[in-house]
């Protein structure tokens, strides 16, 4: 996606993808529970391995390759020597890109605190303090993926349109309004509440710190850029759950 897309329209392209994102992982344990209900415990691992070998072959036949093409240059008047002038995937300027660091700690935060505080702490805030029925719950969590999903084009359309920073910041800031307010809140209106409003800053700025990565990487060292903005999602993803959970201990 950062090879085929563009500054001016980088930010719809990776809203789509995350959308397709959250459309596979909120559809997934549905059809996961009715494979299982109707086959079996053993049958949703199948059908997830037949799914794995269909991606497999449609990416292998169908996706077109994206890597840019290495250029040669001549060298003397002997043998033609080989230069790689595409980038090459250096991850040392990325380390040293101050720029870089900082929009992958903005990940890092997205992520740290989508897993710690709202597939974590939140529902045992909903369950334990609020008294909330498991069915109540899920609809809370479900409602922050379906408003997420609503708006996350419309995320990318305004940082293609206005700049990944102006949409980044105030994003975040409504996100963190919806975190505050799941701890504040004292009924199950305002935890509602609280989903829609943690859900409208997670979609509109979802998409764009991916963008800026990949506005701010070279020509060539796409894969590398993705990767390490991956790193820092995931290290955030992993410890947001252990250490918000060993804070509400």
């Amino acid at each position: 996606l950062m090879d085929i897309s563009t500054k001016e329209d980088r930010g719809r392209t990776f809203s789509l993808y995350q959308g397709t994102l959250l459309l596979g992982t909120g559809i997934g344990p549905t059809f996961g529970g009715l494979v299982a209900q109707g086959y079996g415990l053993r049958a949703p691992f199948y059908f997830s391995a037949f799914l794995g070998v269909v991606a497999t072959v449609w990416a292998f036949w169908r996706i077109p390759e994206t890597r840019p093409a290495k250029r040669h240059e001549t060298l003397g008047t002997g043998d033609h020597p080989k230069v790689e002038v595409a980038g090459g995937g250096n991850l040392r300027p990325l380390l040293l890109n101050v720029n870089f660091l900082l929009v992958g700690l903005v990940g890092f935060g997205l992520h740290f605190t989508h897993t710690g505080s709202r597939q974590t702490i939140a529902p045992l805030l909903g369950y334990n303090i609020l008294g909330l029925s498991e069915a109540q719950i899920g609809f809370a969590m479900t409602l922050i993926s379906l408003v997420d999903f609503a708006v996350l084009f419309f995320g990318g359309a305004l940082s293609d349109r206005f700049g990944r920073k102006v949409v980044i910041v105030p994003a975040f800031v409504v996100m963190a309004a919806g975190v505050v307010l799941f701890a504040l809140g004292d009924s199950y209106a305002l935890f509602l509440g609280a989903s829609a409003i943690y859900g409208v800053g997670r979609g509109i700025g979802g998409a764009a710190p991916m963008a800026f990565a990949s506005d701010i990487s070279r020509e060539g060292s796409h894969g590398v850029a993705s990767g390490l903005y991956r790193t820092f999602c995931d290290v955030g993803l992993m410890i947001g759950p252990v250490v918000l959970g060993f804070v509400a201990d």
